[in-house]
């Protein structure tokens, strides 16, 4: 390659020298085909199992695309420091609950009292006797006595005893019944009555008064026979009343002491 004369005029310094017209290379680049629209970059993501899940945030590519990847996990915050628990302060029960406190011991004292109360309510007070109806039996029974030409039959503690156990334990079971004779004759020995021969009559006297009652008992064979026994000398009597129903349980029982022995001279 040739380069031209280049002339300078005078007095001009400083300028440029003319250059003659010359050729200017054209730097010659390859040609590039570039899409008229962004293609979507492909992003592949390790496989991962079923059971891990994966958050995945949208980023833009280089390309200026959309791809999606798995989104970064936060740092783990520290675990918060342990504190203490505050101690509770003591509960206190306020007036109110004292009084219902106070009110249920209370009533829990009173039910065994009621219980008991509402027993003896079905149950009946406990039977009494009535000495006042048992010197009249011991009167009517001597008149019967007497209106038939017999002795009178002397009045014996021992044998009102005997009589008002027999009385009492019929009022408790609420039944009539005779006593066994072991029972009887226990009884009369206990009582300090040494008997010869003893006897028993029993009745139930309820909504009559006791002398009419007695004409009807009197008319009885068995009580006949006892109360017109010309072999006994002594006589005793039990009544005791039912407070539940109201009867009367009588009871008379006959006897004769044994004789002492004679001492031999």
């Amino acid at each position: 390659m040739t380069i031209p004369d280049v002339t300078v005029p005078e007095g001009v310094r400083g300028a440029s020298p003319e250059v003659g017209p010359r050729r200017e290379k054209k730097a010659t680049l390859p040609s590039i085909n570039v899409a008229s629209k962004a293609t979507q970059a492909e992003v592949h993501l390790p496989d991962l199992p079923e059971s891990t899940p994966v958050q995945v945030a949208k980023v833009k590519s280089h390309a200026g695309t959309t791809s999606n990847r798995p989104a970064e996990e936060p740092p783990a915050s520290a675990p918060p420091k342990a504190t203490a628990p505050a101690k509770a302060a003591p509960a206190r029960m306020s007036r109110r609950a004292w009084v219902w406190v106070c009110a249920g011991a209370l009533w829990a004292a009173c039910i065994p009292v009621a219980v008991i109360a509402l027993r003896k309510q079905q149950q009946g007070e406990e039977p009494t006797s009535n000495v006042p109806l048992e010197e009249e039996l011991i009167q009517l029974a001597n008149q019967a006595r007497l209106d038939n030409g017999l002795p009178v039959l002397r009045e014996d503690q021992a044998l009102n005893a005997v009589a008002r156990a027999h009385a009492e334990r019929m009022a408790r079971d609420k039944k009539l019944a005779f006593p066994e004779a072991i029972w009887l004759e226990q009884k009369l020995h206990t009582s300090g009555y040494p008997f010869m021969m003893w006897g028993m009559a029993i009745d139930l006297v309820h909504d009559m008064s006791l002398p009419d009652a007695f004409k009807n008992w009197v008319q009885v064979p068995q009580t006949g026979d006892e109360v017109l026994n010309q072999y006994y000398a002594d006589l005793g009597a039990g009544v005791y009343r039912d407070t539940t129903t109201g009867a009367l349980f009588v009871v008379l029982v006959f006897g004769k002491r044994k004789l002492p022995k004679k001492r031999s001279e």
